[in-house]
């Protein structure tokens, strides 16, 4: 599991995905809100 995708470039967050790993994460204002991505 990734916990911060800022920084990562953009293939590198397509092939996370495609490997089945879920991507979460929080706002960048400090949110309690998450944000997930599963490979389905």
């Amino acid at each position: 599991m990734v916990d911060n995708i800022i920084g990562m470039s953009t293939l590198d967050i397509y092939n996370k995905l495609s490997e089945g790993i879920v991507v979460s994460w929080s706002t960048y204002n400090r949110c309690s809100y998450k944000r997930s991505f599963q490979d389905v």
